[in-house]
């Protein structure tokens, strides 16, 4: 299960009503902390402004990568756990973020792997926030178990950590509020702070994709969900128009189901999938890059190889990001890959073999 920490929601003097910022810096690049070596990227999201952050799993942090390529500690002290509700982001704990999402404004969501030991059969995650002044608090608490549910606005039961922003600009998560209320499997984190279901679940349910495996918006409004979820239909990508008209395309589904969907700025939905990645729209699904014919570095990935798209993000210049494993002849591959947009691929980093 995962705890999702958001960056740079900003709540009302009364702790009733929530309203984004829209700030037009990132926070991280004020709020800083030591300059650091990756150990296990495993989430990607990419600021309006350009900044990558890096959510590794190894360090239980989030990174920044600068434009000298060097990183800096975003958010966590490096410790696997939840706490730090009303200090700084820098000086809380946080547990393998499985998945990112940048926000307008400078915002940012970690999607965190959470603590199942006091949950053990439960939803464990959380969706905190770290306001642009860099203090982090809780919005979205578990339904019970979690010490830093405890200043939460609402809390919910989060299915997978998986999430996307809307075209209103509103947080998108996959679950149940506790006891009554939005059954989901879409929640909305509402501009009042309620969780609200998407007026379109109904169309998930009678596509038996319950609950997606991950989610995105395009720019269009239309909701791409990785489904499966059996009753025959196997592993789709199921595309929901804002009308309810629906698309199919079987066999398309990101390997990594909490960060292998993301918007791009022409509108399409880039899909990081086994040994690919891929560029779908209502009318196909096209292949950016075959990864297996791809060099990492001095490394060309043969065929027998496996590459493992853990983390996938877009940048406004419609260049793809990539925090990948891969298995070589000669060794290993783990490291943050760039797919410009041109088709060339780069190596930010990468972990020595």
């Amino acid at each position: 299960m995962c705890v999702i920490t958001v960056v740079a929601f900003v709540v009302g003097a009364s702790g009733s009503s929530l309203a984004v910022s829209r700030a037009s810096r990132s926070p991280a690049a004020v709020y800083l902390g030591a300059q650091v070596v990756p150990k296990d990227p495993a989430s990607l999201a990419v600021a309006a402004d350009g900044l990558l952050y890096v959510g590794d799993a190894g360090r239980h942090q989030v990174l920044a990568r600068l434009a000298n390529g060097r990183f800096r500690i975003a958010v966590g002290t490096g410790v696997a756990g939840v706490s730090g509700d009303g200090g700084s982001a820098l000086r809380a704990e946080i547990d393998n973020p499985d998945a990112l999402l940048a926000g307008p404004g400078g915002a940012l969501y970690i999607f965190d792997g959470g603590d199942t030991t006091t949950v053990p059969s439960g939803f464990t995650a959380e969706v905190r926030e770290a306001a642009p002044d860099g203090k982090i608090r809780t919005l979205v608490g578990a339904c019970s178990g979690v010490d830093a549910s405890a200043g939460a606005l609402v809390r919910a039961a989060i299915e997978t950590p998986s999430g996307t922003i809307g075209p209103n600009g509103d947080l998108y998560l996959l679950g149940q509020a506790c006891g009554a209320g939005a059954s989901g499997p879409v929640l909305e984190l509402a501009p009042g702070g309620q969780l609200v279901d998407w007026p379109l679940d109904s169309v998930l349910k009678k596509e038996s994709c319950l609950p997606p495996s991950g989610i995105a918006f395009s720019r269009s409004g239309a909701l791409y969900a990785a489904c499966d979820s059996g009753a025959g239909h196997g592993k789709e990508l199921l595309i929901v128009e804002p009308n309810g008209t629906t698309k199919v395309f079987p066999g398309v589904y990101p390997y990594d189901d909490e960060g292998g969907l993301a918007p791009a700025p022409d509108g399409t939905v880039v899909v990081g999938d086994y040994l690919s990645v891929v560029r779908a729209t209502l009318q196909a699904v096209d292949t950016i890059i075959d990864l297996s014919k791809a060099s990492m570095g001095a490394r060309a990935l043969g065929p027998a190889s496996s590459m493992e798209p853990n983390g996938i993000a877009v940048d406004r210049h419609g260049n793809v990001y990539l925090a990948a494993t891969s298995g070589f002849g000669n060794g290993t591959f783990t490291g943050i890959v760039e797919i410009h947009a041109n088709g060339h691929v780069q190596v930010l980093w990468s972990r020595p073999s």
